[in-house]
């Protein structure tokens, strides 16, 4: 996971770590001062695929960089995940799953009847006819979001530390708080959960040394988000 870092690998990890997260900020600030607007179906589909192609240029930028310096696409975490961990990871993702799928049931259970749950988050798809431009920008979140954020941002900071004392704590945490803040505009409460689950991310890519896990249940856990809105709203 260690390499030797550029001056190119310093700028994107300021635009990823830095700029992103401060605009985010400033955008969550601006929409916690009033109320968030609905959204119409077609409002919804053009932000799903705006969002896919960003998410995209993020990752191929990474992805370019890689290939310009001819490093192995390994330390992105394009690989199986390491056998000798496998009890940590199967671990880290039973506590995901437990605190995921009981964070989800106590939404369900407190915010479906008055629709709060849909009123905090109204970008979510309400239609099984947004379910499609919905499933787009699920996986490109999990496969770019998780590129960048964990597959790169993770062996930067902890190639650039790695003589510090706690640098494998630090590569996991700076990309953790990096990742909610650039959730900003979810609302402070959202912020609070990604960061936990992020951390659980980024415990997993480290650890297992792979994007799959995380591409996988990073994938599945906004496609099932998804779901709930629609089946909740039809209720």
């Amino acid at each position: 996971m260690i390499y030797a870092p550029t001056l190119v690998d310093a700028l994107l990890a300021l635009v990823f770590g830095l700029v992103i997260p401060i605009l985010m900020g400033i955008k969550g600030n601006q929409t916690s001062q009033q109320e968030l607007p609905e959204f119409s179906s077609h409002q919804k589909r053009q932000f799903y695929i705006a969002n896919s192609i960003f998410l995209f240029a993020m990752a191929f930028l990474v992805v370019m960089v890689w290939l310009y310096y001819q490093r192995s696409f390994d330390i992105l975490g394009f690989k199986q995940p390491d056998e000798t961990t496998a009890t940590i990871s199967y671990t880290l993702l039973i506590v995901f799953a437990s605190l995921y799928f009981g964070d989800l049931y106590y939404s369900l259970k407190w915010d479906a009847d008055s629709e709060d749950l849909i009123k905090k988050a109204p970008f979510m798809p309400t239609r099984w006819s947004e379910l499609p431009s919905y499933l787009v920008l699920c996986i490109s979140a999990g496969v770019f979001e998780e590129v960048v954020f964990r597959g790169f941002l993770i062996p930067y900071v902890h190639s650039m530390l790695q003589h510090t004392f706690l640098a494998s704590t630090w590569a996991v945490v700076i990309p953790t708080v990096v990742f909610s803040l650039a959730h900003m505009y979810q609302g402070k409460e959202a912020v609070l959960k990604i960061g936990v689950f992020s951390l659980l991310f980024g415990l997993l890519f480290f650890h297992s040394g792979s994007l799959l896990y995380v591409i996988i249940v990073h994938t599945l856990i906004d496609l099932i988000g998804g779901l709930a809105t629609i089946t909740s709203k039809k209720a």
